[in-house]
């Protein structure tokens, strides 16, 4: 007799169908690992999402067992996404309503609305796990914790995001969740389990939380992965994928700025590829007058890049979290030059497939040492390709996870 499949009901107002950002993407390869691992997933999606939408998620995910749900609410937190993507694509932090600039408040989140139409969702689909996406949801736990027969509950945090808002804060940036440590606890311990997205920050959930299962979940490379060789190129070519987020621009202006010039004097026919919703910004008129710079906007299959550059590079300062990119890159088969932020959950390919610097002149060097030495090049990248086919695949990335799930 065949087993009934496990059901997992995900709760999240993200739009990753979009695949924009890093988090888009993480979401996503993990619906996808979960529904070949045999989960029958539903998903109860919060924010403001048109009949097209809907049509395109059903589209796009055809064997995945969606219970597909929309629910309209209020502007300030339903198109909180759509207002935080087109402001950062103007760029005009000046005018952001002040609930974005100062950032919202878990207790800000919490919608007695939502929250009784999840109940009764959860009365209905009988899922065997909730899937939070995000401490921002937290009280969706609430919920289901006054169920007579409940579900366990996980949180997937994708970042511990009191250590990020504070970095934001400082830096004097807009931040969406306004969160302190403590908060971010008290919310956390809501959950049966908490999902890491690398170790560091499970390191840090578990001593907040000695009584709750922590387990580390990354993101798996999910496309094809390149054969190694080296490339018949004209001239050494780096590059980035990135999304609009205000730490993307941070870190690819000051990477153009303090590091390009400095790649460019010794390899004056060196190019540069950027890639993704950061050149939907108005800075690109401004760094494509820049030597060797271009601009390719989206890419549908970021290995389609990838099999157009040398070298990628990831110049974000955000600490905590894993950084999709670099995971990427590694998994495509590319050397990666970051700093020690972008190498986070990476560090075993450190001075192999990974070279890391947080500062202008170390951040060039290494890219010219790998742009003048393309045996060196070609090696680091298989090393990257032989740890991706290990420890990138999605048997590997979700095994923590799928065990606890049973």
């Amino acid at each position: 007799m065949e087993a009934t499949p496990k059901k997992v009901l995900m709760a999240t107002d993200v739009p990753f169908w979009e695949l924009r950002n890093g988090s888009h993407w993480r979401i996503h390869s993990l619906l996808l690992a979960m529904r070949r691992h045999g989960y029958e997933v539903s998903l109860f999606h919060l924010a403001a999402a048109g009949v097209r939408e809907r049509r395109q998620v059903r589209s796009d995910y055809p064997d995945l067992h969606f219970h597909f749900m929309t629910i309209p609410i209020l502007d300030d937190l339903g198109n909180r996404w759509n207002v935080f993507d087109r402001q950062a694509r103007q760029n005009l932090q000046s005018t952001w309503p002040t609930y974005l600039s100062e950032g919202q408040s878990l207790e800000e989140f919490a919608e007695p609305t939502i929250a009784s139409r999840f109940q009764k969702v959860v009365r209905r689909k009988k899922p065997d796990l909730v899937l939070i996406e995000y401490v921002s949801l937290a009280y969706l736990a609430k919920t289901v914790h006054a169920l007579p027969e409940r579900p366990r509950v996980m949180i997937d945090t994708h970042d511990v995001q009191s250590l990020r808002c504070e970095y934001f804060q400082n830096q004097g940036w807009p931040c969406w969740l306004r969160v302190n440590s403590e908060e971010e606890r008290e919310a956390l311990s809501l959950a049966d389990g908490v999902i890491a997205i690398q170790s560091e920050d499970a390191r840090l959930f578990q001593s907040w939380l000695p009584e709750t299962r922590v387990l580390v979940a990354g993101h798996a490379w999910a496309g094809p992965m390149n054969e190694v060789s080296e490339a018949d190129r004209e001239f050494p070519t780096a590059g980035l994928i990135a999304s609009s987020g205000r730490s993307n621009l941070e870190g690819v202006s000051w990477f153009f700025e303090k590091v390009w010039p400095l790649v460019v004097r010794r390899f004056p026919k060196a190019k540069f590829k950027l890639a993704g919703t950061i050149g939907e910004l108005p800075q690109v008129e401004d760094w494509q007058k820049v030597p060797g710079i271009e601009v390719l906007g989206r890419i549908e299959r970021p290995i389609d890049f990838y099999r157009q550059i040398d070298v990628a590079i990831n110049p974000t300062h955000v600490p905590s979290g894993l950084k999709i990119k670099s995971v990427e890159a590694i998994g495509a088969g590319c050397c990666l030059v970051t700093n020690s932020v972008g190498a986070a959950g990476l560090e075993s390919l450190v001075d192999r497939s990974i070279r890391v610097a947080d500062d202008a002149n170390g951040f060039a060097n290494h890219l010219k040492t790998w742009f003048s030495d393309p045996a060196s090049r070609v090696q680091a990248a298989q090393y990257a390709l032989e740890y991706a086919r290990e420890f990138l695949a999605e048997q590997r990335v979700y095994r923590e996870l799928f065990d606890w799930m049973g």
